[in-house]
């Protein structure tokens, strides 16, 4: 039986008849309070218990946010906040639990995005801090270990991000001193256009041996496919450690998981998913993937993962084959 988490403000009569159910209809739970990114003192976790069933309720308190594994519930949240880099998350994580893939990643964009506007890197740290707390009190709960397995990523990914803008507005600066000393200025004093402008408008585009854009249709296999950078190549050297600590901490916490939960599909193949974008092994998080596929036939992430997959490698018919596979299989609802 599973518990429904609401947030800390709820009704007397609410209070009362959660206090009152049998212990055998009551699950003890601990309700992180992250807070938000603009500064204000975290609350610490807090220890309730709540009755199966209890709806959340959403509020116009910010604070009131508590994480779900229920999307719907999770939607009701974003829809409230929708600034919210922290409803934006929950569901995310939430998200990553269903067959709607491509939403999940595209809400973990979103929330990258939101958190990089509203303090950065250091968006998650409250997040981290109550999440690991959690852990310490209910080490055998394996949704709140996948959720600091999220956070922690987030944070590597928003340290290295924000390192990489930094050696980009540097590499900008050097450019536009070179041109002008080249006399290439204008008459209203702008430069030329710097090739680093390109870089950042195609960051994730296939790229050709020598690292030139390529075109799909001429992308290769095998030894000639493009090499895929991992985090740590784009992260500045001296921000590598930090990324490296961060994202390992990400992993380590779904190996956890895993090990105690070896079917668990959505750990297995959103691990694969983390560690490839970490390191850039494709090849390794392929293969997880591909028995992840043929471990669990009916579940729809491994096949639009190994799409994804296919189409780095340049492989456009298994690309489509294992995206069409992914598409039937969440048609119906598995």
């Amino acid at each position: 039986m599973t518990a429904v988490v609401m947030p800390t403000k709820y009704s007397q009569a609410q209070a009362a008849d959660a206090v009152q159910t049998p212990a055998a209809q009551t699950q003890e739970v601990q309700v992180p309070q992250f807070g938000t990114a603009n500064g204000d003192k975290p609350a610490c976790a807090q220890k309730i218990v709540v009755r199966p069933g209890i709806p959340i309720t959403v509020t116009t308190q910010t604070e009131d946010l508590v994480p779900t594994d229920d999307p719907e519930l999770a939607k009701k949240q974003v829809d409230a906040y929708p600034d919210s880099a922290e409803a934006s998350f929950i569901y995310a994580v939430a998200l990553t639990r269903t067959s709607r893939v491509e939403e999940a990643l595209k809400e973990i964009r979103k929330a990258r995005r939101l958190a990089e506007k509203d303090g950065g890197p250091q968006y998650f740290d409250k997040m981290i801090a109550s999440y690991e707390e959690m852990v310490q009190n209910y080490p055998d709960e394996n949704r709140v270990r996948y959720g600091l397995a999220w956070a922690y990523y987030m944070k590597a990914y928003l340290v290295a991000r924000q390192s990489k803008k930094q050696q980009e507005y540097q590499e900008k600066l050097k450019q536009q001193a070179q041109a002008k000393d080249a006399g290439l200025a204008n008459k209203d004093g702008k430069t030329a256009a710097p090739g680093w402008l390109n870089a950042w408008a195609t960051p994730y585009m296939p790229k050709d041996k020598d690292g030139n854009p390529i075109k799909i249709p001429e992308l290769k296999t095998g030894a000639d496919a493009p090499h895929i950078k991992g985090a740590l190549e784009q992260a500045t050297p001296s921000t590598v450690p930090k990324v490296k600590a961060y994202y390992q901490s990400a992993l380590n916490n779904l190996d956890e998981l895993i090990r105690r939960k070896p079917d668990d599909v959505w750990a297995i193949a959103y691990r694969a998913h983390l560690n490839l974008e970490f390191s850039g092994d494709l090849d390794s998080s392929m293969a997880v993937w591909k028995d992840c596929a043929q471990r669990f036939p009916d579940n729809p992430a491994a096949y639009f993962f190994l799409g994804e997959g296919y189409l780095k490698q340049g492989n456009l018919k298994e690309c489509l084959s294992n995206i069409s596979r992914a598409i039937a299989l969440r048609g119906l609802s598995k």
